[in-house]
């Protein structure tokens, strides 16, 4: 009969413990990168929604600018002739200085300016 050798035994029961405790390690580390796996596919999916509201947004922001570009051409095309009936006016009948100096300062007035000198 052998008599068991308590180094075999220690060395074998040391062995079944690392390899339950790498496994439950193996396991840990998989459940981490399955975690972090979740956490980019949720963060890649609020990354496309809030690309397509930006998108959204840029595209309200250039038909919000275009319709302001419009209004202000409009704006100036409706001065703009008033400028021309003004200026055709002013050359049919010869203004003295005090009179233009009047007309400027009623002009002013009414444009919202409102500048005295």
């Amino acid at each position: 009969m052998q008599i068991p050798d308590p180094s075999v035994d220690k060395k074998k029961r040391r062995q079944k413990l690392n390899a339950q405790s790498a496994k439950k390690t193996r396991q840990k580390k998989k459940e981490y990168i399955e975690k972090l796996e979740g956490k980019v596919e949720a963060l890649q999916r609020e990354v496309h929604h809030y690309k397509q509201q930006l998108g959204k947004l840029q595209t309200e922001d250039q038909l919000g600018y275009l319709s302001r570009i419009n209004a202000i051409k409009q704006l100036f095309s409706g001065r703009s002739a008033l400028f021309k009936q003004l200026d055709s006016t002013m050359r049919s009948y010869p203004l003295d200085e005090q009179q233009v100096d009047n007309l400027v300062k009623s002009i002013q007035f009414r444009s919202g300016s409102g500048a005295q000198e």
